[in-house]
């Protein structure tokens, strides 16, 4: 609400109308909970992703692995399969995103491989 009212630039009203009565945990779906916005027709209220505060989290959460392999890595194989695409092209994709990584993945490596000569270096 603080971010709504106070944060984010806008010329629309600002003001937010929370629930009356009583609120307890595990409301009935008919019951009336949520905060609503007076003015919201983009229906952006409550979309913590749009004011920066989960930014963090989410690349956290994006590096994670999952069986092994991050999770950004799993989100890019299933999104290829997602969409319209004939075999042939899927093919493509992937070998594509698996030659970007193999690179991606050399490099790191051989940043590895200095940072240890380096550090032989030193301690002869």
């Amino acid at each position: 609400n603080y971010w709504w009212q106070n944060v984010r630039v806008s010329k629309s009203d600002t003001t937010i109308v929370q629930p009356t009565g009583e609120i307890h945990p595990y409301p009935a779906k008919s019951d009336v909970v949520a905060d609503k916005p007076v003015s919201d027709s983009g229906n952006n209220f409550g979309r913590l992703a749009r004011t920066g505060i989960m930014d963090e989290f989410l690349q956290i959460s994006l590096n994670s692995p999952v069986a092994g392999i991050s999770a950004k890595h799993w989100i890019k194989f299933f999104r290829t399969f997602s969409e319209s695409r004939d075999p042939a092209e899927i093919n493509e994709i992937l070998d594509r995103e698996y030659k970007q990584m193999a690179v991606a993945d050399s490099e790191l490596t051989a940043q590895r491989v200095m940072s240890l000569i380096q550090e032989l270096k030193h301690l002869l």
